[in-house]
């Protein structure tokens, strides 16, 4: 049977909730951070690509899709400083992409915190596939 957390509401006294494999024998302040890490990171993509439409239609003009230049960080930290309405898309894109992957992240975090070795070097196991396909595309 499946551990269980006190977790407060704010109708009344504190319901139970089931605890993920990752979270058990985790701190509960580390609890849901995982749920808080994808939710987070989702709201943080949309904001950027909505203010990446909102320049786009209030710029207007040619070529305001195309990027400038060939893609580095750099210049993607750059073009949002300039409210560049590509780089806000690509940034909110770029967001959305590493959003699960922060999740593996954590999730190696959590399963090491808790003692299970055998989930946690099997997330490293994912991580390590994840940044190869990342690596392998970028050189291609």
């Amino acid at each position: 049977m499946a551990r269980v957390s006190e977790m407060p509401d704010d109708d009344g006294p504190a319901k139970p909730r089931s605890l993920r494999p990752e979270e058990r024998g985790v701190p509960q302040g580390l609890q849901g951070l995982v749920s808080r890490a994808l939710r987070g990171g989702t709201v943080l993509a949309v904001i950027l690509v909505i203010i990446g439409m909102i320049l786009v239609a209030f710029r207007g003009g040619p070529n305001l899709m195309t990027p400038s230049t060939t893609f580095s960080l750099v210049g993607l930290v750059s073009g949002v400083a300039h409210l560049a309405p590509f780089d806000f898309l690509l940034l909110g894109l770029l967001v959305l992409v590493l959003t699960p992957v922060s999740r593996v992240v954590i999730s190696v975090a959590l399963f090491s915190a808790s003692g299970d070795r055998q989930f946690m070097w099997l997330t490293i196991t994912v991580l390590t596939v994840l940044v190869l396909s990342v690596v392998v595309g970028v050189i291609a």
